[in-house]
């Protein structure tokens, strides 16, 4: 008996989940457009068929891809411009005709910034300009006309001894944000993704679930409120690579006595080399990308 490989392949892009191409599904709606250099692709889930053909939760998907992202010779324009807007449309969805300090948004950094590849949500939250604090206590905070923000860095379990969702759902019951803004490094299929794609939701997020660690999910299930993520991949895993290989090969079945080398590769991962340039690149695109978002970038 032949082992079918497809189980060891794991993604969280959309764009690159189910066996076939997302253009040829026929439950989800796929549209693919350019603007300003970036390459933008929506796949819409809109009921349970959807779900079971893409294997993704009802929502919007929105993945916009960019080499500029880990080209430092590239202006970085196009692609901050593109998610600006595509984040902007989510949140005016989310909010309702909320205007200015009336949107309460909480900006949630996920990972471990001792992992550079794991670190892109904590250097996010450390780029978030907040407001919270100022509101009630400056005087002229109201002409500001930006958003009240909070933003936190929860960490990761092994460091706290906490759940990230235990940590982030504690603090949307105290502060009643009406948006959590999820930041978060992902796992990619194809290599040519690293650090090329950014991939925004408001279907929320289960930190991990790309490499096999699945945490309770972030959603406005769990969390009560309206959830958008916002991920880069920075990693493919070694049973990924090679299985998508032998799919390229025409292979979608393996001798079990070969199923030990995918078994193995499930605990090791890829990055880029200048992984560390690349992640403070990036989270300097999609912090600045979400304070335009909230009005807080001229503070």
């Amino acid at each position: 008996m032949k082992i079918d490989i497809s189980k060891y392949v794991t993604t969280d892009l959309v764009c690159e989940s189910g066996r076939i191409a997302p253009e040829d599904f026929k439950s989800a709606k796929y549209e693919r457009r350019s603007s300003g250099g970036a390459v933008i692709e929506t796949l819409t889930v809109g009921d349970r068929a959807g779900e079971e053909e893409t294997g993704k939760p009802v929502g919007r998907y929105v993945t916009i891809s960019d080499g500029s992202l880990k080209d430092p010779s590239r202006p970085t324009d196009g692609v901050c411009g593109a998610l600006e807007e595509e984040l902007a449309g989510m949140m005016d969805a989310a909010v309702g005709d909320k205007r200015g300090d009336g949107r309460r948004v909480l900006v949630a950094g996920l990972g471990n910034r001792f992992i550079t590849p794991d670190a892109l949500g904590a250097r996010c939250a450390d780029k978030i300009k907040v407001t919270r604090h100022l509101k009630g206590v400056f005087e002229d905070y109201g002409k500001l006309g930006c958003a009240e923000v909070s933003a936190i860095d929860p960490g990761v379990l092994s460091e706290t001894g906490i759940e990230s969702f235990d940590i982030i759902k504690g603090t949307v019951d105290r502060i009643k944000p009406d948006v959590v803004i999820v930041v978060d490094a992902m796992a990619a299929r194809n290599v040519s993704r690293l650090a090329a794609t950014v991939q925004l939701s408001n279907a929320g997020l289960a930190p991990g679930e790309g490499i096999g660690n699945r945490r309770p999910a972030l959603n406005a299930d769990s969390l009560g409120c309206a959830v958008i993520s916002v991920g880069t991949p920075t990693v493919v895993s070694s049973s990924t690579l090679i299985a998508d290989a032998l799919f390229a090969a025409g292979e979608y079945e393996i001798p079990p006595h070969l199923e030990e080398i995918l078994e193995n590769g499930k605990s090791f991962f890829v990055s880029l080399n200048d992984s560390d340039v690349i992640v403070e690149r990036i989270s300097d695109v999609i912090s600045k990308a979400i304070n335009l978002v909230l009005g807080t970038d001229c503070l």
